[in-house]
């Protein structure tokens, strides 16, 4: 055992100037022991006073721990005394995980068993991460009637610290313990929580945080660790510099790369600019000749169209002129014949009323003479043709015409099968003719 050496009060001191002196609410009345650990596990967020009403409030609104613990956030809130939402809402969560923590290691939310085993279950509940080592002392402390608290975590800081040897022992641990402790009672206990802080914090068994312990400059170990950590941070460093050098030039590399890169794309980018620019110039440009092609198509196909009509309109003129011109001498050969006619008519009618005035052939023909003189055939012929129409005349002279030319025609065919046949009639003549003659 190393000797001893009045380190403690200085201790104290390092410690609470750090702010590392909790404070505990003492026994409470009526309160078991998980009761307790509630109270001291809400003092992290509350004040004493407030974390005691908190649990009060709790045990009489629920039925058991255990129906806390299955509650929501919100249902638990509503126990706690805070005028702050905030703090009642990470109150009441920080009440749910320390519930469910204890349940998860004891199965029950009894832990009377720590009076009659306070070595076992002092080792037990330190397993239980959100009461922590000074929270379990603050309950051995209760559970003890004010004895000094004892566990691992203890004996291994004042281990380390080179004031005691480290021992599996509790009645060894206990005494080396007590000749360190500054007093009973309160003092113990304040004693217990402050160095069981430190144990909870900063001395773990096999991560410790020495280079931020405020107790390395005291402790021997913590000033072996702390400087093993300024050695590997400087070695760190030392890597960290060589990997953020190659991690630079890396970078450099890919700029350069990636500058090569962009500059191709920019000008490949301007190539194809440009030759879209050509694209599109050649596109409308065929798209213009196509245009004006189309346009003089449709403007030669409407000068076709427009010739084509005008043609067609001095062909129907000309038609019509010629049917016109066509019809006039028709109608003066016509108007000449039914003049002539008439002219006939006339003259045979002025015959047979000379004849009928005068019987003699002399006075006849003297008739006839006058009266041709009195109605000549040109004259009548002009004046008919004057008073007579055209159309008429040629309509007329249309219809009278076929029938005279059609029935010579038509006669001479009979004529020569008249010849060659001789027709029925003649035959039965000839055939009684023949009879006769037999007879």
């Amino acid at each position: 055992m190393s000797k001893k050496r009045p380190k403690v009060p200085a201790l104290l001191k390092a410690l609470a100037k750090a702010g590392c002196e909790p404070t505990a609410p003492g026994v409470l009345k009526d309160l078991d022991l998980i009761e307790h650990s509630l109270v001291y596990v809400l003092q992290k967020e509350l004040s004493a006073k407030q974390a005691e009403a908190s649990v009060r409030s709790l045990r009489i609104k629920h039925f058991d721990w255990n129906e806390v613990r299955v509650s929501q956030v919100q249902e638990i809130s509503e126990g706690i005394k805070s005028k702050s939402q905030d703090v009642k809402w990470s109150a009441a969560r920080l009440v749910k995980d320390y519930l469910q923590d204890v349940f998860q290691h004891n199965h029950s939310f009894d832990l009377e068993f720590l009076k009659e085993d306070l070595a076992g279950g002092g080792k037990l509940l330190c397993t239980v991460e959100t009461l922590g080592v000074d929270g379990v002392h603050y309950l051995q402390w209760v559970a003890g009637d004010g004895a000094l608290p004892v566990t691992a975590g203890f004996v291994r800081v004042f281990d380390r610290l080179g004031l005691m040897d480290r021992t599996q022992s509790y009645k060894k641990g206990y005494d080396a313990l007590a000749k360190l402790s500054t007093g009973k009672g309160a003092k113990a206990l304040s004693f217990a929580l402050s160095f069981g802080r430190v144990a909870q914090a900063w001395c773990d068994s096999r991560k410790p945080v020495c280079q931020e312990c405020p107790l390395v400059e005291e402790c021997g170990y913590g000033a072996k660790v702390r400087a093993d950590w300024v050695v590997s941070q400087e070695r760190l460093a030392v890597q960290r510099a060589k990997e953020e050098e190659r991690e630079r030039k890396r970078l450099e590399v890919e700029a350069k790369k990636e500058k090569r890169r962009l500059a191709r794309e920019a000008k490949a980018g301007a190539l194809a600019a440009k030759k879209k620019q050509a694209d599109k110039k050649r596109i409308l440009a065929r798209k213009a000749k196509e245009a004006e092609a189309a346009a003089k198509r449709v403007a030669a196909e409407k000068a076709k169209a427009k010739a084509k009509k005008d043609a067609e309109k001095a062909a129907a003129a000309k038609k019509k002129a010629a049917k016109k011109a066509a019809k006039k001498p028709a109608a003066k050969k016509t108007a000449k014949k039914a003049a002539k006619k008439t002219a006939k008519k006339a003259a045979k009618k002025a015959a047979k009323k000379a004849a009928k005035k005068a019987p003699a052939k002399k006075s006849a023909k003297k008739a006839a003479k006058k009266a041709a003189k009195k109605a000549p055939a040109k004259k009548s012929a002009k004046k008919a043709a004057k008073k007579a129409p055209a159309k008429k005349a040629a309509k007329k002279a249309a219809k009278k015409a076929p029938v005279k030319k059609a029935a010579p025609k038509k006669a001479a065919p009979k004529k020569k099968v008249n010849k060659k046949k001789p027709t029925k009639k003649k035959a039965t003549k000839k055939k009684a003719t023949k009879k006769k003659g037999k007879k």
